[in-house]
């Protein structure tokens, strides 16, 4: 099957699919998919955050797992990072040979391949104890000193989130000197902490965020599919003769929506179903489902009333943003909502369209913009599992 880049016009977006015959749903590195795998191109998102970098130079993206956080981390390097002249040479090919659509943005020739990148903070500390180490600073130690080291470089003192401390010093708005910009990713973010609660210059970007420009629309579907793009995905791939439809992916793998009811899909799931040529649950479990299921087991009976309206298809009502967004040993009914809600396993605002298609779990009430609901029959599942190991 010969590569092909097709464009799609959305009401989101001009959004660029490059369709090739493997669809690699486990490859996260963005120039590895874009040389040998079908991608949805989202570089519109490089040019939105130069733009609002201007006034918000740090960015902070929320989505839940598997949906493309690390590819777009790793396009982000791969535009912006320094490097010697024949890999930046390589690059600047893979980007007209796509062709990608930020290659055709003005800002190529002044930012591309022209910034140093900072990735990985262990990487960072190698290099700064390496630095320590030449100067002689861990020569004669006494015992105690050592040991002390060692606990650290091992990573079993309690002292690394000072790391997160310094980090936020270094994004402070008097300090742009020394960052040019930056973007973070995570699943939710931990009010406990007060890691980014200084920052005067930070945007958050959640599926929740409202959308007045079309550059915050650029990061409200830089995670997930379209539809858009999951139907040219499937009609490209349609010759392996799938014993399903594009309305059983969106029962099985969608409902989640932008503030604008943009519909969008789980894309590791889309990719694994019509890899596999079956529809089934692909989300597994990973440490933060871990931490929830055992919350959920020994939570209130007003957030087992809750999951009862959920597993029916009804919709409860979305806590109040003022509630807090973290993970406690006792968390309330709202608290275990709203981590719910930013880990996907719920979702907010939901299409007319998309009712039609999921109407026998989910009642018209739960449309409305302030009640969460579970979005499709892939998390319908794994609800399913949470109430059995709750009575359990």
């Amino acid at each position: 099957m010969d590569s092909l880049t097709q464009v799609v016009n959305t009401n989101a977006n001009a959004t660029h699919l490059s369709l090739k015959t493997s669809l690699a749903p486990s490859v996260s590195n963005f120039e590895e998919r874009v040389k040998h795998s079908t991608h949805a191109d989202k570089t519109a998102l490089i040019e939105a955050f130069r733009v609002l970098k201007e006034q918000y130079p740090t960015h902070l993206a929320l989505r839940s797992r598997r949906c493309g956080k690390t590819t777009m981390l790793t396009m982000f390097q791969s535009f912006f990072e320094k490097a010697d002249p024949k890999t930046v040479e390589e690059r600047r090919k893979l980007y007209e040979n796509t062709p990608l659509v930020i290659s055709k943005s003005s800002m190529v020739e002044t930012y591309f391949a022209q910034h140093p990148m900072k990735q990985h903070f262990d990487n960072i500390v190698i290099a700064e104890f390496e630095r320590h180490e030449e100067m002689g600073h861990f020569k004669d130690l006494d015992k105690r000193s050592e040991a002390s080291l060692k606990r650290v470089l091992e990573g079993l003192e309690a002292h690394r989130c000072q790391a997160f401390y310094v980090l936020a010093k270094i994004l402070k708005k008097d300090n742009l000197l020394d960052v040019h910009g930056a973007i973070m990713a995570g699943i939710i973010r931990i009010e406990q902490t007060g890691f980014l609660s200084g920052l005067n210059n930070l945007l958050t970007f959640s599926l929740d965020s409202p959308i007045s420009t079309p550059l915050e629309r650029a990061y409200s579907i830089a995670f997930l599919f379209t539809i858009e793009e999951v139907e040219t995905i499937f009609i490209h791939y349609a010759q392996r003769n799938y014993p399903f439809t594009i309305r059983d992916l969106r029962e099985w793998y969608g409902g989640y929506c932008t503030t604008e009811g943009h519909e969008l899909f789980n894309p590791w799931s889309i990719c694994r179903a019509l890899e596999t040529c079956s529809l089934r649950s692909f989300w597994t479990a990973s440490g933060i489902d871990n931490i929830l299921l055992r919350r959920i087991s020994t939570s209130r009976d007003d957030f087992q009333k809750s999951l009862g309206f959920l597993l029916g298809g009804r919709g409860v009502l979305k806590p109040s943003q003022s509630c807090r967004v973290g993970i406690a040993d006792d968390m309330t009914k709202d608290e275990l909502l709203n981590v719910l809600h930013y880990t996907g396993y719920l979702t907010g605002k939901v299409t007319l369209d998309f009712i039609s298609v999921w109407f026998c779990l989910i009642d018209l009430a739960s449309a409305q913009d302030n009640l969460l609901r579970i979005p499709n029959r892939e998390l319908q599942g794994n609800f399913f599992f949470m109430g059995i190991e709750h009575n359990d």
